[in-house]
């Protein structure tokens, strides 16, 4: 009886034996991979951050905006005190302060570009998916999902294209932005920088 006990322990022990040996090799295998996985993921990530910040290195200095003063329209007057010319460059701009521009229009621009202006800090997470499921939804690109921050940085330092490298150096310089000037100053130099049509551009 104890003979049969003892070859049924050895036996168990054969059979056994392969099953752990192949679970010990199998984990070895996985936790092997995982650990690759993650690397690559590690450099990849870390090689982005990197890239962006050699490309954000070259980004312009936003608080030059802190001195920052558009050109205006010249006015010529003859010694009566009668306008006799206006001289302008590209743009033919009276600049307004804030306080001086209508509150009626002050609420429509923000209602319609950035309704959330005076609660985010540069950015809006909320408007840029929304954009994006718009976008994917419709298959072109029909909203931006740009802050007034956002809009004032790309009229000033950006170009125009449509290309995801601008919309990230606006975000980087719309934060930078917020973070050197007040909101009341950032929506009065968006006022009186933005394009308002072929009209003079006076608020």
């Amino acid at each position: 009886m104890s003979s049969f006990k003892t070859f049924e322990k050895k036996q168990s022990q054969v059979q056994t034996l392969p099953n752990s040996e192949f679970l010990k090799k199998v984990g070895q295998v996985t936790g092997g991979t995982l650990l690759s996985i993650t690397m690559l993921s590690s450099s990849l990530l870390a090689g982005g951050l990197v890239g962006l910040a050699i490309s954000f290195r070259d980004l312009p200095d936003v608080r030059q905006l802190q001195n920052f003063a558009p050109s205006e329209t010249t006015y010529i007057y003859d010694i009566k005190g009668k306008l006799l010319t206006r001289i302008h460059g590209e743009a033919n701009r009276q600049i307004v302060p804030l306080n001086q521009i209508s509150p009626n229009l002050k609420r429509a621009v923000l209602a319609s570009e950035d309704s959330r202006f005076y609660e985010h800090h540069g950015i809006n997470p909320s408007g840029i998916g929304r954009a994006a499921l718009v976008n994917f939804a419709s298959g072109e690109v029909r909203e931006g999902g740009s802050t007034i921050t956002m809009q004032l940085v790309k009229n000033i330092f950006l170009s125009q294209k449509r290309v995801f490298s601008r919309k990230i150096a606006e975000a980087v310089l719309a934060i930078r932005l917020e973070q050197v000037l007040s909101k009341d100053e950032i929506l009065e130099m968006y006022f009186n920088q933005v394009y308002w049509g072929q009209q003079p551009t006076i608020i």
